[in-house]
Order: C-alpha cells, then structure tokens, then sequence
C-alpha cells in the first residue's frame, strides 16, 4: 500500500456517495497504473516480482473494463476460462485493492446492508459490499468452486445476484479422492456447455489442452526451484507474497505467468538477498502495509519466502485428458483434504526450502484458518520447526491490534536468534 494509493483512495471516498462516478475515476486510475506495471515489466523482463504485480494488476484493471471477463473464487478452474479466451478475476483481489486504497470500510458497511454475517470472512464481505455499492461493472458471469471456503456458494450466489449475472459453482466434495474424480469432471463438462450458451462460442478442448500444457510447464518449473527459493529468497513485500497467492492461481496457464516463472529459474545462481532468517507463510497475508507488514520487508533481517498457498494447486496435468486433468486438480488439491494432510504437507514444503519458521496468520471470519492452527503448531513442533500463530485481518486494518501483534512477532524473532 503505497502513499499514492492512499492519496487516490481519500480522492475516490470524496465520491462515495456516487458509484457511478467513483467507478469512472477508479477506471481511469487502475488504467494508469496497469499502464505504468506494463512499462516496468516491459523495461525489467527477467524479475519475478514485476511481473507478478503486472499480472495482478492486468486482472484489477480488466475489472473496470468492457471486454471478457468473469468473477472468480480463487480455485476456479481457470483454465476453462483462458481457454475461451475470458479474463478470470479473483473476488479476493478486488477485496484488495480496496483495502489498498483504504476504502475497505465503505465495502464492509455495504455488506451489512445485505445482512451478510459480520463474521464472514472479510474478503467476501467487502466484494460482496463491492457489489452492493456498484462501484465494479458487472461481470459475464460469476464462478466459484467449493473447495477451501464454504461460504463460497453463498457469498459468490448473493454477488451474481446484485450484479445479475449468472452464477455456476462446481462442488469439489471434501477429501482428496479418487471416487470423486468422475462427478467433478461431469460437472466440468456441464460448465463448458452453459458456457457456449452463455457467450454464443463453441469452446475448444484443444485450445484448453494448450492450456494445460503450458501450465504443466509452469508447474514444473516452479517445483524445480522451490529448493533454491530458500537458498536464494527472492525480494518481496508481504503483498507482493498475497499478490502471487492471486496470479498463481487464477492464470495458471497463462504464457505470461510461465514467463514470470521463468524468471523466477534464471535467477540461480545470482545472490538477490541475503536475510538473517527465512519465514514460510501459512495462509495468507494482509494486503496492507503498517508496522506488521515492514517487519518482513525484504530489506530488513528476517524475509517470507514463499506462501503455502503458492504451492497447493500444483497437481500434475496431462493434455492429452484435459478435464480430467483439471477435475484431478481440484480434488487433489492440499487444502482440500483433511487439516492433517494440510499440516504434513506443509511441513514438507517447510524442509524443502530450508525455512527457519514459519508464521500462520488465523485470517477473520476464516474458520478453516483459525480451526486448523492448533494440528499445524503441534506438527510443526513435532518436527522441530519454529511456529508461531498470529490472529488478525487480511482486509480490514481497523479490526488488529497492530503494536500488540508486533510484540508477539518480536518476541518470535529473539526465538529465532534476530
């Protein structure tokens, strides 16, 4: 969150009272600055991170736009959505630019207005808010999966309808089993034929098996340097890590991501950064910037090196079966099994890259965050890896107790020997 997001955000507040003209200032910012991420990444090609935020930002400003595109739940099959050539945007991510532009409060009192819970997670709340208040155009359609959140068919159900677009969700059942292969990849083929009624286009598998394969790249690639990340940690920001929980799965086949992740490849052998002690996060961080998040700035001793949820959506894919592919993908998935295999695997990624901690950020309104933080601590210990878990809010930076959070993260990093 920069000092110019904030300043243009106090501008748009003074329009909160007039959606449609907030919406046409809020476009033309979100142009300028895809602009501007466009001309970075074009000047500096080879760094991670720049592409990583260009990307992010790609999906923000098509949000604004008139062309293709759909509101997503952030384990969409995505691919589907590629393949027809429709941009996906993340609900999640819309939650953060308003949060960047310190326009969360206004969303989050939209959603009480809808007499949605305050005890939903506050990403859903404030796109859910978004909505109600009109300041997004509505999108094509409105898609959304089960997996990881159950409040996904409700939030993303009450969206589509504020915004009267269709809504379709595909039902991942609980457990990562074979069984349920079948019934995911039936309701994929479902999704495929009310999509060609939808947009009037016949959907070509084949153009999705280019897809998948160019995922199938990506994903490999990234595994074959998730060693290295701890060995070389890349520069981040806390939410440039949560920028790229957003991209790596809503454009898992995209050719540009694969280019980010070849980025990511070359720089081996290049000593980028040099922290004291390296941080795995488990879940996902705030998308603010205040004193919790400047504890982790890349410049200082102590560095986040990756997110587990950079990691979870990495099943491999075969072209030549591209739905069931992608229906094996959603139910295999790591956060869609029980909190035990989540812990186990974490731990996995943990000793791959070398961590020396890590921290599981409980987020508000999560249960399966906040539910699942005593089996993770207990594994960790098991396994000897330093854990500590903090509660606060990805979204709403009025809900934490910010000094008392950074305590308790001070008082982790002496654990830690900074």
């Amino acid at each position: 969150m920069s000092r110019k997001s904030k300043a243009f955000g106090k501008y748009l507040r003074k329009h909160s009272d007039n959606p449609g003209r907030l919406q046409k200032r809020l476009k033309y910012g979100m142009s300028f600055e895809h602009f501007r991420r466009a001309v970075v990444a074009t000047v500096r090609p080879g760094k991670y991170s720049t592409m990583i935020d260009y990307l992010a930002m790609k999906q923000v400003a098509a949000s604004m736009g008139s062309g293709d595109r759909a509101l997503v739940s952030l384990l969409a099959p995505s691919e589907i959505l590629l393949a027809a050539g429709i941009l996906p945007v993340s609900a999640e991510s819309l939650s953060g630019v308003l949060c960047a532009l310190t326009l969360e409060d206004i969303a989050l009192t939209r959603s009480d207005e809808m007499s949605l819970s305050q005890t939903l997670c506050t990403f859903h709340r404030a796109s859910a808010g978004a909505s109600y208040w009109g300041i997004f155009p509505p999108p094509g359609f409105v898609l959304a999966t089960t997996t990881l959140c159950d409040g996904n068919p409700g939030t993303f159900g009450a969206i589509a309808d504020q915004l009267s677009s269709p809504f379709f969700l595909i039902d991942v059942p609980r457990g990562c089993k074979t069984e349920y292969v079948p019934y995911v990849e039936e309701q994929l083929k479902e999704f495929i034929s009310s999509l060609e009624k939808t947009t009037g286009k016949r959907f070509s598998l084949e153009r999705l098996a280019e897809i998948i394969a160019v995922e199938e790249q990506t994903r490999r690639i990234l595994t074959e340097n998730m060693e290295s990340l701890g060995r070389q940690p890349i520069p981040l920001e806390l939410f440039q890590v949560a920028n790229s929980v957003v991209v790596l799965h809503t454009l898992a086949g995209s050719r540009q991501l694969l280019k980010a992740a070849k980025a990511m490849a070359r720089r081996n052998g290049k000593p980028l950064l040099h922290p004291r002690k390296k941080l795995f996060w488990l879940h996902i961080p705030p998308y603010y910037e205040g004193g919790v998040s400047r504890m982790f700035s890349p410049r200082g001793d102590v560095c986040v090196v990756s997110s587990e949820l950079w990691w979870d959506w990495m099943h491999p894919l075969d072209p030549a079966y591209p739905l069931r592919s992608l229906a094996e993908k959603l139910v295999f998935n790591s956060m869609n099994g029980t909190v035990q295999e989540r812990a186990l695997e974490t731990v996995r990624l943990a000793k791959e890259m070398h961590v020396d901690g890590a921290i599981h950020f409980s987020h508000w309104g999560c249960r399966q965050s906040s539910g699942a933080v005593g089996i993770m601590k207990r594994t960790f210990d098991e396994h000897q890896i330093p854990f500590l878990s903090i509660d606060g809010d990805c979204i709403d930076q009025s809900s934490s107790n910010e000094q008392q959070l950074m305590t308790r993260i001070r008082a982790f990093f002496e654990i830690l020997g900074v």
